[in-house]
């Protein structure tokens, strides 16, 4: 139990904290890369990191209800600014590649741009920038090793570090590019650690200007606005950070009016390019706010929202391969993980209230117990959910079940005086989780909602082999947007369409979804085929659960009206021969002149 923002006494174990801190790295390093081969790649991914140019399909045709491409920084005239109805939302235009100012209204790109000056090593592939992003995550694990070891010890850091090396949903997130989820958390904990070197927030402390360092309550202002910049969401947890300190007895009274001002200046110049958006029109605030606000309205009284909310934390939490059963062939759900995550959360719950309600306690614990409520509050009244919607807890996870092991081992130790404990404790508490997370990465090579990685890799192999033929690649579905190009390399450049196709709903309970679907083929083929095309699809339009429907039959009525030939060209499978991505061959009068293959 320590008072918060002021250092504990050091426990006797420091080399032993980093060796344990070593430890949970190299596992990291480990589990991250395998996992980072085996998961599909989606437009999520592409649309964090700058990348060539793209040519996209605007929503609405021109006046003569031709297709119309949005503007794009391709060519020697491409504008500096360019506004998409996709994602990324706003570009900055240099050197024929799209810098991602906002990727969308409520999260920034530019963060994100050093990645790109290392283009001649990952060369813009997917894959390749995976290995490169899981530097995030080693520094996710290492500032939160400090900030904990500064406020709860070294044990606690230990352990913290080695579970969120093998927490299923930290892995994931960092080996995949779903920076805009994890990338916020790290702005957080580094503007605590400025802020932890700040003596004179601490409760009782005099109101010495000297214990207020201006730089670090600057740089700590700046972390802050840069993790609101990386995501709004962040305000949720930062809103309750602030109220969990004042309750605990910070103090900012020390803080004088000039470095207000200062911190005020850092804090908003993160966020100059979303409020510079939010003038904009058709910035997109609104269809998410507006969307929002029935989903708070449905779900307010609802309570089956908040069962289903927590079932999906407690799922994303202890078995994220569970999740994906719909779509691999996924091993039995991980009841001892569960059965930890649902101990963890009591136990961090019951000591959040025991601590709000003494004002004083372990602030590391409540911390985590605030993000749990916070986050569980917002999915249950702003989301339709899917356990994926708590992803920013990534680490939340892992530090409430180190800090219950770590609490159970000091009981034992106080009754039996064995200090030996914590080793069986911890390893017990863990190592469920770490099981949980070698299933979860050999059954996400399987994984097929709308593709799958070796599938992908065969497809854009097989058109890298046919680019000489000159003939146009374009895709429809979102998830699919810019993956081709990425892992090609360069040698691809697609055409996108999703947004083109989006505007008609193409869901299951939109009945006037398919007729649109297929008016939109007879606008687009003209435009899009000269002589051939060739046109990316999922095989199952419905996985996910979306209630999608299948965009392959408006092509082949509207085709057929305006003589032109579909042929399946090819299928691509998961590694045990499910087809999940098909190529078909569009072709403009006669025929070709060789019968495509064909392969299920």
């Amino acid at each position: 139990m320590v008072d918060p923002l002021r250092t504990p006494p050091r426990s006797r174990s420091p080399l032993f904290a980093r060796a344990s801190l070593l430890a949970a790295l190299l596992l990291f390093a480990g589990l991250g890369f395998w996992q980072s081969r085996t998961f599909m790649v989606w437009s999520e991914e592409m649309i964090v990191h700058s990348m060539p140019a793209a040519r996209v399909v605007e929503q609405e045709p021109d006046a003569a209800g031709l297709p119309v491409l949005e503007p794009s920084c391709l060519g020697p005239h491409a504008p500096w600014i360019v506004h998409s109805a996709s994602r990324p939302t706003l570009n900055l235009c240099a050197g024929g590649r799209a810098w991602s100012i906002m990727i969308a209204p409520y999260f920034s790109g530019y963060v994100y741009w050093p990645f790109a000056l290392l283009a001649p090593l990952h060369h813009d592939d997917a894959f390749a920038l995976r290995r490169l992003g899981m530097l995030l995550g080693a520094a996710s694990i290492v500032l939160t090793w400090a900030v904990i070891r500064r406020l709860a010890g070294d044990t606690a850091a230990a352990a913290t570090a080695l579970a969120t090396a093998v927490m299923p949903c930290f892995l994931l997130v960092h080996a995949t590019l779903e920076h805009f989820e994890t990338l916020p958390w790290i702005w957080m904990i580094a503007a605590a650690l400025c802020f932890l070197d700040c003596p004179g927030l601490a409760p009782k402390a005099a109101d010495r200007g000297d214990d207020l360092p201006t730089k670090r309550l600057v740089l700590g202002a700046l972390f802050v606005g840069l993790a609101i910049a990386s995501n709004l969401k962040s305000v949720v947890i930062l809103g309750g950070f602030v109220a969990l300190a004042l309750r605990l007895g910070a103090s900012p009274r020390g803080i004088v009016r000039g470095q207000w001002a200062r911190m005020g200046v850092a804090l908003v110049i993160p966020l100059a390019p979303m409020i510079a958006l939010s003038f904009l029109p058709a910035n997109g605030y609104s269809d998410k706010s507006s969307g929002w606000t029935h989903t708070l309205a449905d779900h307010l009284f609802s309570p089956r929202w908040l069962v289903s909310a927590v079932t999906g934390l407690v799922l994303l939490w202890a078995d994220v391969a569970s999740y994906f059963g719909d779509f691999i062939d996924a091993p039995g759900l991980n009841v001892v993980a569960v059965a930890i995550a649902i101990a963890a959360l009591i136990f961090v719950l019951v000591d959040t209230a025991r601590t709000l309600i003494r004002g004083r306690g372990c602030p590391v614990t409540a911390a985590c117990g605030v993000c749990l409520l916070a986050f569980t509050a917002m999915v249950t009244l702003l989301y339709d959910h899917f356990p994926s919607n708590f992803t920013p807890l990534h680490t939340v996870y892992a530090a409430s079940v180190a800090l219950g092991a770590v609490r159970l081992a000091r009981a034992i130790t106080l009754k039996t005086k064995a200090i030996w404990i914590i080793v069986p404790v911890a390893a017990a508490a863990v190592l469920p989780f770490a099981w949980s997370s070698a299933t979860m990465i050999r059954s996400m090579a399987d994984i097929h909602v709308h593709t799958n990685a070796d599938a992908e890799r065969a497809l854009s192999a097989y058109l890298g082999e046919r680019v000489g033929e000159q003939i146009p690649v374009f895709t429809a579905d979102v998830m699919l947007a810019g993956v081709l190009d990425s892992l090609s390399r360069g040698a691809l450049e697609t055409l996108r369409a999703h947004e083109f196709f989006n505007v008609c709903q193409p869901q299951k309970r939109n009945p006037k979804a398919p007729a649109c679907v297929e008016d939109r083929w007879r606008r687009l083929l003209p435009f899009v085929v000269k002589t051939g095309a060739r046109f990316v699809a999922p095989t199952d339009w419905s996985t996910w659960g979306s209630g999608h429907i299948s965009y392959v039959p408006g092509l082949e009525q509207a085709a057929q009206e305006l003589g032109y030939r579909v042929t399946l060209e090819r299928t691509f499978a998961t590694r045990r021969g499910l087809a999940v991505l098909s190529l078909y061959r569009i072709d403009a009068g006669a025929p070709p002149s060789r019968e495509p293959e064909a392969r299920p």
